[in-house]
């Protein structure tokens, strides 16, 4: 008889069991992440250009706009630190950090590396071989580029935005003279024929030597509105003047949620 009551009691057990819900989902949401992805772009001068691309994973497939790293002179693309980069994907960028040829990971393409701060060492094409692989690319919306780069790396996305089509360009610690080298190949400040762009936005310390003037120069004589220029109280150049003021990155955020 005993036997019998416990086989009931079994049998009641384990016909709740089946019937009882379960908590787990039969198709669980993915959790979004962010995805990195090294990539090698092939110039037109055949210099093989490293770069990491980083995207949302469970938006990889969806039309976002591109942000552009640009390193400065002597330095790579780890310069750019992953909360940033974290901070961009967030918000429904699509992100690439690259090597300048001559530096990183990349291929050498002259034997002084100070040809790279001129026409000569064309390291516009760098950039160029980036945005024709983003014109091709699932997923990123050619239409909505935009490049935020340090000194030379400044430079070059203003020269990307002069000659590549992209939308708009923050730059910090942009020097004269590399933007000549890029750009308008000579100082044309005082004629008529200044050839102009537009979104622009420039950041810059207001003790960095020469840079500090040139910044306003080009903003004054070469940039169209939209654009902006923040001074703040530093000596600090390009990647340090971002260190010692984290705010830039929230800054370049706003920026672009205006103009990109």
């Amino acid at each position: 008889m005993k036997r019998f009551i416990l086989l009931v009691l079994l049998s009641i057990t384990s016909f709740y069991s089946c019937d009882s819900p379960k908590n787990d989902s039969p198709n669980p949401e993915p959790k979004a992440k962010i995805m990195k992805e090294d990539v090698i772009f092939n110039t037109s001068d055949n210099i093989k250009i490293k770069g990491t691309f980083y995207y949302n994973n469970i938006e990889v497939t969806k039309k976002e706009p591109l942000v552009i790293l640009a390193h400065q002179f002597m330095s790579n693309r780890s310069q750019w630190k992953e909360d940033f980069i974290d901070s961009l994907v967030s918000k429904r960028y699509k992100v690439i950090a690259y090597d300048v040829r001559n530096h990183g990971e990349s291929g050498k393409a002259v034997e002084d590396i100070n040809d790279i701060l001129t026409e000569k060492g064309n390291a516009a094409l760098d950039i160029a071989a980036i945005i024709n692989w983003a014109i091709k690319r699932t997923g990123i919306d050619s239409t909505r580029v935009a490049v935020v780069g340090t000194s030379v790396g400044a430079s070059l996305g203003l020269y990307a935005k002069y000659f590549l089509g992209i939308k708009t360009v923050v730059c910090i610690s942009i020097g004269k003279s590399s933007f000549d080298e890029f750009t308008t190949g000579t100082d044309l400040t005082m004629t008529a024929n200044i050839r102009k762009t537009n979104s622009a936005f420039f950041i810059c310390g207001d003790k960095d030597g020469s840079y500090t003037e040139d910044a306003k120069n080009i903003y004054t004589y070469y940039i169209d509105e939209p654009k902006d220029l923040k001074y703040f109280n530093s000596d600090k150049h390009g990647k340090d003047l971002i260190n010692q003021y984290p705010d830039i990155n929230k800054m370049i955020l706003d920026w672009f949620s205006k103009n990109l």
